[in-house]
């Protein structure tokens, strides 16, 4: 199929399936390894100058939603020309758009310029027991507090227990919109708290369970111990594990609360309803009720954020821009009705808004930024 695209023999239908199976598969180096066979039998080595295909490279590359990502180290020449040939920049509706190698597509100074607004970044706030509110952001510092030393770098926090004896406080982490931070607890957990979060916790854990309280998106890495659970507890919602590796989003404006495992084993509950998760698990509680379900999913995908990406599957432009609203710090506003559109692929979280209202704009969803706000189009 790939070699019927690039002869230009392959029909609308076809083209459509084609990226369909390319956006749908996990086989990435078989992908490669067929774009690397139909770029040396359809386009000549001397097409193009590598100082050209850069620059286009980099132009389609700012639109990008799901990019083919090669897995070795950036090889020689022709690279340039092959990526730029083979990136999807969004599946919507069910049409999938590929930009081709040639001079059509503009160079970054050509294409309009749009007020910018900044991705997030590492800042966040620390609430100390007795109220006082320390700045966060990626600079090196120490917060002596009662039962702990606090250690600030490079966007983490990791706090060292003092004596048993010590008073224990609890601490708030805020993540603002437009932020997200790191914590390693005083048990060795480490927390990576995404935008428009919250997480409660003490300073040190000397009972016999070790709890927090989260109010939207993190993932933990649990420090095992089997004689103190771990519990995250949100809302109504309890999280049990001893050691394990997991994400929860339990943002307020989200239809559900979500707990994905990625390894390990959790056991959610909700009143009397509690159900044991394994690895490749998707459990989805209800906010109205005591139910959950459980379904497989792609626990990459769920912690996507924390590895610097948008993953949508099949998402609502709604859900969209909700995830742009937390990271941009942007209010979102439509007029008229909400266009009708489902996502799927990956999109950089270190874009620019500019670069995020390109890529709608090319698949109809007309937008205006006025201040702080993302106005939609009908």
């Amino acid at each position: 199929m790939l070699e019927k695209y690039y002869a230009s023999t392959a029909t609308e239908a076809e083209e459509a399936e084609l990226f369909q199976l390319i956006v749908q598969t996990k086989k990435r180096e078989e992908i490669d390894e067929a774009l690397e066979g139909v770029w040396a039998n359809y386009i000549p080595e001397d097409t193009m100058p590598e100082e050209q295909g850069q620059q286009i490279f980099s132009a389609v590359q700012q639109k990008t939603v799901y990019v083919l990502r090669q897995q070795a180290k950036v090889r020689r020449r022709n690279t340039y020309l092959k990526w730029a040939a083979a990136i999807i920049v969004l599946a919507s509706a069910g049409t999938y758009l590929w930009r081709s190698y040639t001079p059509a597509v503009p160079p970054i100074a050509a294409v309009a310029q749009v007020k910018d607004v900044k991705p997030g970044g590492n800042k966040a706030y620390l609430t100390l027991a007795d109220g006082t509110v320390v700045t966060l952001d990626s600079a090196q510092q120490v917060i002596r507090q009662s039962g702990a030393a606090i250690h600030q770098q490079q966007g983490q926090l990791q706090y060292v227990a003092g004596e048993p004896e010590t008073t224990v406080s609890n601490n708030i982490l805020t993540a603002p919109r437009g932020g997200q931070y790191q914590v390693v607890l005083a048990d060795g957990t480490k927390v990576w708290l995404n935008a428009d979060s919250r997480l409660k916790y003490p300073t040190a854990f000397t009972g016999k369970e070790r709890v927090v309280e989260l109010q939207g998106e993190a993932y933990f890495e649990v420090q095992r111990d089997p004689g103190k659970p771990f519990h995250v507890k949100v809302n109504e919602v309890n999280v049990t594990v001893l050691g394990t590796h997991f994400n929860i989003n339990a943002y307020p404006n989200e239809q559900s609360i979500r707990a994905v495992l990625l390894e390990g084993a959790v056991e959610v509950s909700k009143g009397t309803v509690r159900k044991r998760l394994k690895a490749g698990e998707l459990a989805t509680m209800a906010k109205d009720d005591n139910t959950i379900a459980l379904s497989q999913t792609n626990g990459e995908a769920a912690i996507a954020w924390k590895n610097g990406y948008f993953q949508f599957e099949k998402a609502d432009i709604a859900a969209v821009m909700r995830q742009l609203e937390r990271w941009y710090n942007i209010t979102v506003i439509y007029k008229g009705t909400i266009p009708e559109r489902f996502f799927q692929g990956e999109m950089q979280r270190d874009l620019p808004l500019s670069g995020v209202i390109r890529i709608l704009e090319k698949n109809q969803i007309h937008c205006q930024l006025q201040g702080n706000q993302l106005i939609v189009l009908p």
